[in-house]
């Protein structure tokens, strides 16, 4: 709920809030804000207590995304597998990439 689940600030304003959804439970939002305010050091311990309009609980929903992310999907069937599979493909990845640089320096050099 961007309402509740945006942090706020004193010196800024919500301007626009679009959320992509990739699926039933997770998604993106890109947020835009407008400066309407130059930040006061000595309001900083003010300002904190006014970001997450529910506290502590906003304020977890979105501290260590990655990592809860991570942990469900560890869950469900067939991780392990296609984790494997995407090492696998980007090591192979990065393999191929490295083979082009070195073509691409050795043929420089052959012309040089």
């Amino acid at each position: 709920n961007p309402e509740t689940d945006l942090p706020r600030h004193d010196c800024l304003v919500l301007l626009y809030s679009c959320y992509q959804p990739f699926g039933n439970e997770l998604g993106r939002r890109i947020v835009v804000m407008k400066k309407i305010a130059q930040y006061d050091e000595a309001k900083r311990s003010d300002y904190a207590k006014t970001i997450w309009i529910n506290g502590a609980a906003s304020a977890e929903k979105c501290a260590n995304l990655r990592d809860k992310i991570v942990e469900k999907a560890k869950q469900k069937p067939g991780y392990e597998e296609r984790a494997a599979i995407r090492k696998q493909k980007r090591k192979a990845h990065k393999e191929s990439k490295k083979e082009e640089k070195r073509a691409k320096k050795q043929q420089t050099t052959q012309e040089a």
